[in-house]
């Protein structure tokens, strides 16, 4: 028994659907270049490998399915790489500006920094997201969950309690919109 159109077409609706997800699955992947380049950053200002390569392979894969899911958490991505991008910088900066870094006056320094940066970081994604009118729980959330992945690589040049208190910072600032907008 031949088989008949019905079961071409179906057989041919399942290797477009096949086809057209791998294509999206290669588009997420390579919309995630920029993690690369923030952990190269992160390793040419001295940042541990040991410590950037798990978390920026954490955040690639994050990245990818995000953007793989498209939509709103896919446009969220760039906004979480801007608000993490700062405390990312400001903590490689930190590590190179000559303050003594000797005993406790390190955290007295670079701690607060990273707080300091990503809580600004976090105001200005709060705010791009309400502009933007992507400020639903999920893209907010997103957003929040790709800027403390940027800013953990940078500050863990620092050490671990800066990373810590980047996203302390992030988390205190978009909880309440995040919660806010769960609540509309």
């Amino acid at each position: 028994m031949a088989p008949g159109p019905e079961l071409d077409l179906a057989r041919l609706r399942v290797r477009a659907r096949a086809a057209y997800e791998r294509g999206r699955l290669r588009a997420a992947i390579r919309g995630a270049w920029p993690v690369a380049a923030l952990a190269l950053l992160c390793l040419l200002a001295d940042a541990p490998w040991t410590v950037v390569l798990p978390i920026a392979t954490l955040h690639a894969v994050v990245v990818i399915a995000l953007v793989h899911r498209g939509r709103a958490p896919a446009r969220a991505v760039a906004g979480g790489w801007l608000a993490g991008s700062l405390p990312l910088l400001v903590a490689l900066a930190s590590c190179k500006v000559p303050h003594a870094c000797a005993g406790g006056s390190c955290s007295a320094f670079c701690l607060p920094a990273c707080l300091a940066s990503a809580a600004v970081g976090a105001i200005a994604l709060v705010g791009h997201a309400r502009r933007r009118r992507l400020d639903d729980p999920a893209s907010l959330l997103a957003a929040a969950v790709i800027a403390g992945l940027t800013a953990c690589m940078g500050c863990v040049t620092i050490g671990l309690a800066s990373a810590i208190a980047a996203l302390g910072g992030i988390a205190l600032v978009t909880a309440p919109a995040v919660l806010v907008g769960a609540r509309r």
